[in-house]
């Protein structure tokens, strides 16, 4: 490569104000290079240019980044882009390989339902009318911050920076009280899946959900027709340890059952199941950040590997978005049931 191509310098241009000189010259390299190339060895990515610097250049780049502007040119975007935004929050595990590497070590993929060599990165995306946006990627140190905390500090830094979104979706392993009361505090509607043992109030006694799932007639649950499939769904308004007042949206499907949560108690089923749905979106993420690059990571101190996470997503978006001008990142593919 000789120069970064026009169409990517038209879309990085809008970086340019956080970075001094030779900081943008290495912030523009590493996109572009890391835009033809999945692997993210250093040395690699800084070669693929004819006139090149030596990689340490790019090295001390990536232990530096201006992480907080990134975040805060990221919301910028995001905000002039996307229309009626709900925030996803989520994690997603990376193998590697290296024994030496920081930040690796075992840790359990419940996708494999056993414990794996790896890399955990704790993500976010806004997911809009117009396509799924990259909000954060940060990576989960062995005996650093709990996934809450550091999703909780994301969702503050959001706030701070303006950005506008009224729910938070996310998966039973962060139904915790902490981040639902924080949410609260923070006048966020948030939309969740409990798993089966979750208890709830009914009729002053304490009851599972599956086994109050297991009570319903479905004589008496609405149908609903999602993507050609027919599922039955009923809600009710109760209460649950340490959460509080909620609704509770029971589906079930040909195979099985699934259970809602969120703090609208006014809203009708169909849309909580649909609110939920976007989740995928994030799942799509995970996808395409781990087929651009993330499995090709080759840096070995936690600082590098940090900055090549903090970029990794706009790797992903702008590739996407190419060679469309303006920038509007589209993500959304796939289906997700809601049992």
């Amino acid at each position: 490569m000789v120069n970064t191509p026009d169409v990517l310098s038209e879309l990085l241009v809008e970086f340019r104000p956080i970075f001094d000189r030779r900081q943008f010259r290495q912030f523009s390299r590493y996109i572009s290079s890391s835009w033809v190339s999945p692997t993210r060895s250093v040395a690699h990515l800084n070669g693929i240019f004819m006139e090149h610097t030596d990689q340490s250049n790019l090295n001390r780049f990536l232990r530096n980044i201006p992480v907080l502007e990134i975040f805060r040119k990221s919301v910028d975007l995001i905000k002039g882009y996307s229309s009626d935004p709900i925030m996803i929050i989520d994690d997603t595990i990376i193998e590697r390989n290296g024994r030496h590497i920081e930040g690796a070590g075992w840790v359990f993929d419940h996708t494999q339902g056993k414990s794996v060599w790896g890399m955990q990165y704790v993500t976010s995306v806004v997911s809009g009318k117009e396509g799924t946006f990259p909000l954060n990627l940060d990576l989960k140190a062995k005996s650093g911050l709990s996934k809450i905390v550091m999703q909780m500090a994301v969702i503050k830094r959001s706030i701070t920076a303006g950005l506008h979104f009224s729910t938070v979706v996310f998966d039973s392993w962060y139904f915790a009280s902490r981040l639902v009361r924080f949410l609260e505090r923070e006048k966020k509607d948030w939309i969740t899946e409990a798993k089966s043992n979750r208890t709830i109030l009914v009729d002053g006694s304490r009851m599972r959900l599956k086994d109050y799932a297991a009570s319903l007639n479905l004589r008496n649950m609405t149908a609903y027709s999602i993507d050609e499939s027919t599922y039955f769904m009923t809600s009710i308004t109760t209460r649950m340890k340490n959460v509080g007042k909620v609704q509770v949206i029971i589906s079930i499907g040909k195979n099985a059952e699934k259970f809602f949560v969120t703090n609208r108690i006014d809203w009708k089923p169909k849309r909580v199941i649909d609110q939920y749905l976007r989740r995928w979106d994030i799942e799509v993420f995970h996808r395409e950040l781990k087929q651009d690059g993330l499995r090709h990571l080759y840096q070995r101190t936690h600082e590098s590997l940090l900055g090549t996470a903090k970029l990794s997503p706009w790797v992903s978006c702008f590739s996407k978005s190419l060679p469309y001008v303006p920038w509007n990142p589209t993500l959304k593919s796939g289906k997700v049931h809601p049992v």
